[in-house]
Parts: structure tokens; C-alpha cells; sequence
């Protein structure tokens, strides 16, 4: 069974006196002891001699922005064990690994229109399922005294926690899984507006990156992140937040199945506690998943559909509504415990197929993840037990307001 953050701080508060710890000293806090705690030996390394450039200027990816930029940026590099080695996330896993020295795209005051994540060898070559490398998940947040996560604020939350920060003062702007899709935040159906993600010049990047690795010897890749942006704060882009629904909301993301066969669902309630206009929802569920709701006052609103095929290993679908941004692929397991069908895309809801256009204070939100073993097989530990699952989505407004 994979723990994630909760595991990691009942480790540290039953291991600490007896495991000394040799702490990165870019790793500060918190973040850094639970990230060599569960990754002893691994995480993030020197630099390596005759590497690709670490920033790099790319095509505008947002023409109808005349003045944006495109820019890629490499972290990093992450030491990710082989397969031989089994730690808190399992064989072979750099495991939730929190790195808070993370440099932004832009300085001062900018704003964000996309962005997408991938992973890379030192020479610049593709770290992908084709060499045994998997971007199992990351996830972004910004830092700063005017940024607040709705769904966490007054809760103990332990991304925030692991990060250093609290849901009051940190908030989850966009996560990736291995299918590396684009978010989009001025997708095609939205025709009358420009919107983009407001950068204040205080705010701060931090990560929590997971990565596997399927080889028998120990892998150091960096991480990469292009970025769409426009320096300023240019009139007439309106202002996006993301809306992070999870059925294991404030905690690990992994619920364990509420049954070993056979059919169930996994839901979360949320009153909402910020207003915005919705532009989009993805949805994402592990192998197994059929398909997420949003209802809102006990209407059903989004109905998100996940579609199976035999390309890619255990991709988990987008998580991001527009048009990218996923969270945790399934990971593979020992040959012959997992099914040979894995989810290669998951639909979204916007547009039209999306049963509301206003988040208010005070609707009820409730999501709901379905699971059906007998319709499809769901990812398996070595002992033929189902793995956790997940029943996440990600909701984008605009102009919100607190």
C-alpha cells in the first residue's frame, strides 16, 4: 500500500529519535526531512557537468498574445532509484518529493496563460515509458500571503504541510501526470475573453514531484516545465483560480478500495466558500474507474468519462478542465498483477456539457468516483490486492472572489 504524506509524518514522528538524517540543505523545514525520510539516498542532486541548458526561450504557444513568451525550465536533477529498491512509495519510486527552491518563470508582477509539464535526461532526450521513466505525478503550488486554497483553508492539510505552508498562505495552481498535457488557460471554447494566472511579485513556487523508475539501475532526470506568460499585469486578461475537489481532500489523494471486486463509489462534499465564473472540469480516477460526477445542491452537473484502450501503462486521465493538467497515472506493478486495458483518456466538462456557469458561497458541491471491477481490472500490488485509487477533479474560475 502507498502511504503518501500521512505515512511520511507518523514515520517522522516514530522514527526521528532513532534514524539520524542527513537533510539537503536546499530542502528547508519540514519539507526537507519528510523528503529524506522517505527517499533516504535519493532526491535532488548536484547539477550534472555538460547537462542541457537549464532555461530556455521557446515559440510563443499563446499567438493570439502577441507579447507573451514561451519558456521551458529544467529542475532538478532528481535521483530516482531502480527498481531493486523498495521505499515508502514502493519499488523504484522517488516518492512525493518536496522541493521548494523552485524559480518562476517570470519576475515581478507577470501572468500565466499555460502551462505544461515533461521529464528529461541531462542531454535533453525524452525520460519516458520507452526507457522505463514515468512523471508519475507532480503538483504546483504558489506561496504567498494573499494566495488561499478553498477546499483546505481551516483544515490541516498535508500537501501544504509538506511544502512548508499552510492552505491559508498556499494554494495548488496545476498538477501533471505522464500524459504531460497542456493547461490551457484560454481554451477554444472560451472566445470572448483573455485569462491568465495573476504571479505577484512576492509569491514563490514550490513543488511535490513523484517519479518511478522501471530500471534496475538508479536514474537522474531532470523535470521540465514550460510556461506561456506575459510580463505585467496587461489590461483585459481576467484572473483564474483552480479548484481542487478530491475524495481524499486535505490528505493523500489515495483512498484504499472500499471493495476488492465488484462495484463501489468514493465521494467528497464541499460547501463552497469562494465566488467565480466555472470554465471547465476534468476529472481523474485510477483503473478500475468508470466515471466521476459533480452535483451541486444534489443537481448532477458533470458527468466525466473515462475511456480505455491498450496504449500507454495506467494513465489516469486529465485532471485539468482546461485542457491538461492531470494528477497521479497508476503505476505498473509486477508482470502479470495488472490488466492490460489502462485509461488513455478521461472527458471533460465544459461548454455546454457543463451543468452550471457560477460558483456562489454556499452551494453544495459533492463528487462522486465509480469504481466497476467487472467492467474493467483495476492496478494490483504483488499480493493481488487492489492499490489505492483516486477520484480527483480540477475546477478553473474566473474572477474569483473571496
Amino acid at each position: 500500500m502507498r502511504f503518501f504524506l500521512l505515512a511520511s509524518l507518523s514515520l517522522f514522528t516514530s522514527q526521528a529519535a532513532a534514524t539520524p538524517l542527513v537533510v539537503d540543505k536546499r530542502q528547508g523545514g519540514l519539507g526537507g526531512v519528510v523528503g529524506n525520510l522517505l527517499n533516504s539516498g535519493y532526491g535532488k542532486v548536484p547539477d550534472i557537468p555538460g547537462a542541457s541548458p537549464r532555461k530556455v526561450e521557446l515559440q510563443n504557444r499563446t499567438p493570439q498574445v502577441q507579447e507573451a513568451k514561451t519558456v521551458k525550465i529544467r529542475y532538478g536533477p532528481y535521483k530516482v532509484p531502480n527498481m531493486g529498491h523498495k521505499g515508502a512509495g514502493g519499488s523504484g519510486t522517488l516518492f512525493n518529493y518536496p522541493d521548494m527552491k523552485i524559480e518562476r518563470p517570470c519576475e515581478g508582477e507577470c501572468v500565466l496563460l499555460g502551462i505544461s509539464a515533461g521529464l528529461e535526461y541531462a542531454n535533453g532526450s525524452d525520460a519516458n515509458t520507452a526507457s522505463g521513466m514515468w512523471l508519475h505525478h507532480m503538483v504546483a503550488f504558489t506561496v504567498g500571503e494573499n494566495r488561499m486554497d478553498p477546499t483546505c483553508v481551516g483544515k490541516t492539510s498535508l500537501p501544504h504541510m509538506v511544502i512548508g505552508s499552510d492552505a491559508s498562505r498556499s494554494e495548488r495552481f496545476f498538477s501533471s501526470g505522464n500524459e504531460r498535457s497542456q493547461a490551457r488557460f484560454n481554451p477554444p471554447w472560451v472566445k470572448d475573453s483573455i485569462m491568465g494566472y495573476y504571479l505577484l511579485p512576492t509569491d514563490k513556487f514550490a513543488f511535490i514531484v513523484d517519479l518511478m523508475n522501471q530500471n534496475m539501475e538508479d536514474k537522474t532526470v531532470y523535470m521540465t516545465m514550460t510556461y506561456d506568460y506575459v510580463p505585467g499585469r496587461p489590461a483585459g486578461i481576467d484572473n483564474i483560480k483552480a479548484i481542487w475537489l478530491d475524495a481524499a481532500q486535505c490528505g493523500t489523494s489515495e483512498i484504499p478500495p472500499r471493495s476488492q471486486d465488484g462495484a463501489y463509489s468514493v465521494k467528497y462534499g464541499w460547501t463552497a466558500n469562494i465566488d467565480g465564473d466555472i470554465l471547465g472540469a476534468g476529472a481523474h480516477v485510477h483503473d478500475g474507474g468508470t466515471h466521476l460526477t459533480l452535483k451541486v445542491d444534489g443537481n448532477q452537473i458533470c458527468d466525466a468519462v473515462a475511456t480505455y484502450g491498450t496504449g500507454g501503462g495506467g494513465m489516469g486521465g486529465a485532471a485539468g478542465g482546461m485542457g491538461g493538467g492531470a494528477m497521479a497515472t497508476a503505476k505498473p506493478g509486477p508482470a502479470g498483477a495488472n490488466p492490460t486495458e489502462h485509461i488513455t483518456a478521461m472527458s471533460s466538462c465544459n461548454g455546454d456539457k457543463l451543468g452550471v456557469k457560477k460558483l456562489v458561497k454556499g452551494q453544495r458541491w459533492e463528487l462522486e468516483g465509480f469504481y466497476d471491477y467487472t467492467k474493467h481490472p483495476g492496478m494490483k500490488h504483488a499480493n493481488g490486492k487492489q492499490e489505492n485509487v483516486m477520484a480527483i477533479s480540477i475546477m478553473y474560475i474566473k474572477n474569483p472572489k473571496v
